[in-house]
């Protein structure tokens, strides 16, 4: 498609495209009609055209160069010429590896697939995610992340494409919400504006007044020639902060003095100032605010009693379990960076074998969580939210520093190791709790990710279909054959299930107990009449065979207190559920029984709460990189050690990684 630009007198080429449709139909007869805006026209009659007034410059919004983590980031550079996607977050557009392509008939039907196999269909994935200058497609608006009360300071390019600066003015308003300053400019009321003498950087001061939606704000640029236009500006998030509460507690083996263990792990937490790292450099890109549950311990470490924090294992009992192995020979690699004279880095990996004793990965979370809570049930206590695990132990596996869960999306605990150096771990772990994949894919991921898939479709059909199948199953043996209607609640018979683990809501569960209850009372009754019923029948059934009376009441008393068992377990249950204060789902381990019409309702909301949510959570992710090729805190890189500090290398969020996180507060707070 060419479009052409008049000035009056002469028509000139403004830009040319070539067209390309996502939804491509074979033989489709007719032809397509463009519709023009402002002096724009299609097709071969140019001379038809009107003036076309348009700005002669634009303002592209960037990090300053000494940018580490205060806020949240995100930006894409693309190619003025060819408008194709050049980097994200300044990574190359040939670093990514894999992306996620919709399929737009099923929200639930994409696949990961191989960028090389279908590279404009990447672009559409990353250019879906970003915002542009209407006027220009190759100037993004970035977008931006900071919590009430703070001020940043980020560089607005002006970039001229034609004629000169004259008259010149660009400006930025303000609101309730934020405040703008163009260093060196002026402000009228809450606009802040700058007179153009030349192209070049310009400081952008922002300050956030208070919390609010997500909203982009427009640089405009105007001047006696061309009108206003708005030409760049920044898209600002929703930004309410989000308090995530951890307790730290320690894992220490039980020999020698367990409390002391306990006491060093506790202080390098603190000498690491791994709070104020989460606060200031990571997770507060993304608005949250981290808070530990058990401060006080920390700022009282020398005369506090320990106990409630930590856990002591005992040697012998988990290396039977394997979960604990002494003299293990430990395969380090180790990275050496040197420099040849003329200034290039050589690195150089070598392996070492070292003698250690260690602990093991798998499923070390969940046992530690759960013998900690023993402890605290022993001591009349409970604790059953967010914890960070201070292991006194490398991991067996070589380069395992710590490790959280993605899901279920109720987790909200990760796995410290002691071979763990820096903050940017705790960042890392903690960002997968909160629904961030890595920023790489490795084969065993795109198996896991089809093998989600694939359950989410066997458990529509084996748990659900088969659920739905039963209920049509007895409805139609529970309708009288006289008078063609459903049998009275005492008449009809209903399968049940017993359930003694199972995600749950809180509401939803309560509901199903007491209807089902209403089934369970009413057998019960019918039971008991059959019981005291003093009335001689000169034969007694049960189950289509002819049996005594003794037996005929024996299975009556028998059905009766099964029944009454179902109820017993549902009503101890809902006592457990009234605890609960919250309606997120969640795994809830009590034994409870329910009619198959209430069970539908339990597994039709675990797909729609829990696994669908987790798959749609998994595709989020939906852009991978090759490995160790950006500065994203989902990637894989190594501290610098540098004058006695270990340096995180991997500390930026990518704006779709950013709103993941935060929607998934609501499963983690």
């Amino acid at each position: 498609m060419t479009i052409y630009r008049s000035s009056g007198k002469n028509t000139e080429i403004y830009e040319e495209y070539e067209l390309y449709t996502r939804e491509y139909t074979e033989n489709v007869g007719g032809k397509s009609t463009f519709t023009a805006k402002g002096g724009t026209a299609f097709g071969d009659e140019p001379e038809t055209a009107k003036p076309l007034e348009i700005t002669n410059l634009y303002v592209k919004v960037r990090l300053n160069d000494n940018y580490n983590g205060e806020f949240g980031f995100d930006w894409v550079d693309v190619n003025p010429e060819t408008k194709e996607i050049e980097k994200m977050q300044d990574v190359p557009f040939s670093e990514v590896e894999y992306f996620y392509k919709k399929d737009p008939a099923n929200p639930l039907g994409g696949d990961i697939v191989e960028k090389s196999t279908d590279e404009i269909g990447a672009k559409h994935a990353i250019q879906d995610h970003y915002k542009f200058n209407p006027i220009s497609k190759h100037v993004d608006i970035p977008y931006v992340l900071i919590k009430p009360g703070q001020s940043i300071t980020l560089s607005a390019e002006i970039m001229l494409w034609q004629a000169e600066i004259t008259d010149d003015v660009i400006a930025i308003t303000g609101d309730e919400f934020y405040e703008f300053e163009i260093v060196g400019g002026e402000k009228e009321g809450k606009t802040a504006k700058k007179k153009l003498t030349e192209a070049g950087k310009l400081d952008l001061k922002i300050t956030c007044l208070k919390a609010g939606s997500e909203k982009t704000y427009d640089f405009n640029h105007s001047n006696s020639t061309t009108g206003s236009h708005a030409v760049g500006g920044l898209t600002m998030m929703e930004n309410k902060v989000l308090t995530l509460k951890f307790r730290v507690i320690a894992l220490v083996s039980a020999d020698g003095t367990p409390n002391e263990k306990a006491k060093a792990l506790f202080q390098k937490f603190k000498d690491n100032d791994i709070k104020k790292y989460l606060n200031e450099k990571s997770l507060n890109q993304a608005g949250y605010e981290i808070e530990i549950e058990n401060q006080l311990m920390f700022d009282q470490l020398d005369s506090t009693d320990l106990d409630d924090y930590f856990y002591a294992f005992d040697k012998e009992e988990w290396g039977k379990k394997e979960l604990f192995k002494e003299n293990h020979v430990k395969t380090r690699k180790k990275l050496q960076i040197s420099y040849t004279k003329d200034g290039k880095e050589v690195r150089t990996e070598t392996e070492i074998q070292e003698i250690k004793d260690v602990i093991s990965e798998d499923t070390i979370d969940y046992t530690t969580i759960n013998l900690y809570k023993e402890k605290l049930k022993s001591k009349s206590q409970i604790y059953n939210k967010a914890l960070i695990v201070l292991a006194d132990y490398e991991c067996e596996k070589d380069k395992v520093g710590a490790f959280s869960r993605t899901f279920p999306l109720d987790h909200n605990a990760l796995f410290v190791y002691s071979s763990n150096k820096d903050g940017g771990t705790y960042a890392h772990e903690i960002a997968h709790m909160l629904g961030l994949t890595h920023t790489f894919i490795r084969e065993k991921n795109k198996k896991e990710f089809l093998d989600r898939k694939d359950y989410i479709e066997k458990y529509k059909k084996e748990t659900i279909d088969a659920c739905i199948e039963k209920i049509k199953n007895e409805y139609q043996n529970n309708i009288d054959k006289v008078s063609k209607k459903l049998k009275s609640l005492l008449a009809r018979s209903y399968s049940t299930s017993q359930f003694t683990e199972f995600q749950i809501r809180k509401g939803t569960l309560i509901k199903c107990i007491d209807n089902s209850n209403l089934y369970y009372e009413a057998r019960i009754k019918d039971y008991n009449s059959r019981i005291n019923d003093k009335t001689l029948y000169s034969s007694y059934s049960w189950g289509g065979k002819v049996v005594s009376k003794d037996i005929y009441i024996e299975n009556c008393k028998t059905e009766k207190k099964r029944n009454t068992d179902y109820k017993k377990y549902n009503l101890e249950a809902k006592i457990k559920l009234q605890e609960i204060v919250n309606e997120k789902i969640f795994n809830f381990k009590e034994k409870f029984n329910l009619i198959q019409e209430d069970c539908l309702k339990l597994y039709e909301e675990v797909l729609k709460y829990s696994l669908e949510i987790e798959y749609l959570q998994l595709i989020s992710n939906y852009i991978y990189f090759k490995e160790n090729s950006t500065k994203n805190t989902m990637d894989y890189t190594e501290p610098i050690y540098n004058n006695g500090n270990w340096e995180v290398q991997c500390f930026k969020f990518l704006h779709h990684q950013i709103k993941i996180m935060r929607n998934d507060y609501e499963n983690n707070k």
